[in-house]
């Protein structure tokens, strides 16, 4: 199976006042070392692994 590395026609940049959030939708492992100056890296309804999440970041589900 092939999995997708670029953005989908599901993924949202949603960005003001200060905070942007970044929605993205994937099966593989989220590689968190790809989002520079990530302070949350939240998962919602399927949790996936995450790999490289920086010192300092939250991760949740």
């Amino acid at each position: 199976m092939l999995l997708a590395t670029t953005l989908g026609a599901f993924d949202v940049i949603d960005g003001g006042a200060g905070s942007d959030t970044l929605n993205i939708y994937t099966a593989g492992t989220l590689d968190a070392s790809k989002f520079v100056g990530a302070t949350q890296v939240w998962q919602d309804t399927n949790a996936a692994d995450v790999s490289q999440l920086a010192d300092g970041v939250t991760a949740g589900l």
